[in-house]
This record gives structure tokens, sequence and C-alpha cells, in this order.
């Protein structure tokens, strides 16, 4: 598909519209709109529902704008943004007691698989950047690690497995944590910068 932007850098543009550019937030509605009419009404099976979120989306990112991150894909965070504000309005609709439509039964449907698909996928990726982090530890303070958070044991039981002194598991334990949210924090920037 071709990029609506016509070469202009979405990440550039996203900055200037965090810094309060109109024009930046302007060109960006015009050239995601159409996208995201047509995705949203995919979603909600409701016209008028999918204009108000998409509205209130642009307003919330005006009011909210020096919060924001810095994006990338400025097309996939629109997306995203307005399918969980979907979810949510579909939601409320049927917490305050209207009757949900058939075709809203079934986008709720898609929804819950969509946001249960993410989790998993979020878990699985969480469990393989453990792994790698794990890889990084010593023989020690992983065979410690492994006997306090997979196998359960406590301190004593760790101390009478290993010999180690009460001091020592809780260093060693103290250590290792500390190098795990290191590694990660290290794997997260290199997969995400």
């Amino acid at each position: 598909m071709k990029d609506p932007l016509k070469g202009q850098n979405e990440k550039e543009l996203w900055i200037s519209f965090k810094k309060g550019d109109r024009q930046a937030i302007s060109t960006i509605y015009e050239n995601f709109y159409p996208r995201l009419y047509k995705y949203g009404i995919k979603l909600s099976l409701d016209p008028e529902l999918t204009k108000d979120c998409i509205h209130e989306m642009f307003c919330n990112l005006w009011e909210k704008r020096s919060l924001l991150c810095d994006v990338t894909h400025v097309n996939s965070y629109l997306h995203e943004y307005l399918r969980r504000s979907l979810y949510t309005q579909l939601k409320k609709k049927s917490r305050n007691g209207q009757a949900a439509t058939q075709s809203e039964r079934q986008t709720a449907l898609i929804f819950s698989f969509e946001q249960e698909l993410i989790r998993s996928e979020s878990l699985r990726e969480d469990q393989r950047k453990l792994r790698v982090a794990m890889q990084k530890l010593t023989n020690r303070q992983r065979q410690i690690l492994e006997l306090k958070y997979y196998e359960g044991l406590g301190y004593d039981e760790i101390i009478k497995l290993t010999s180690l002194k009460y001091k020592s598991v809780r260093n060693i334990v103290h250590e290792a944590l500390k190098a795990l949210k290191e590694s990660m924090a290290a794997i997260v920037f290199f997969l995400f910068n």
C-alpha cells in the first residue's frame, strides 16, 4: 500500500506534533483518517461510533502530546489506539445495559480473542528474554535462583542443599536479580532502538 505521507518521515512528523505543531497533527489526521475509519468499521460495524472514537482519539493525543512516547510507526500506533478505544466503548455500552447487537457481541469476541493472543505472545516474548538473561548469570546464581523461584524453596532449604551461609545465599539472590534486571533492560533497549 502506498505511504499516505508521500515521502514525509512519520517519525519526524510525530516529533513535530509532540512539540505542538498544529500542522503536523493536521497532516497525521488527514492522511490516516481514511485508513482508521475503514479499520474501525470492520471492527465495530458502527460508523458513528468509529467516527466518534477517531475524533476522541485525536483530541486525547493533542491534549497529552507532551507525555507521549516517540513513535516510529505512526500507522500501527494509531490503529492499536483506535482498536482499544473501540473495545472500551463497546464494553461500556454493554455494561450500561444497552442491548448488544449480534455484531457488537461478535466484535467483543474478536477483541477478547485478540487481547488473549497479544497477551500470550507477550508472555512468550518475556519468557524468551528471561531465558537469554538467565544464560548470562553465573552457574551458582542460576542454581540458587532456580531453587528459590522454580522449585519454590526457602532460604533455609537452599542453605541445607548448597552448604552456603544464609548471608551468602541472600547476596547471591540479590546480585542475580540485579544482573537479570540490568540484562533484561539491555535486551529491551537493544530490541526497540
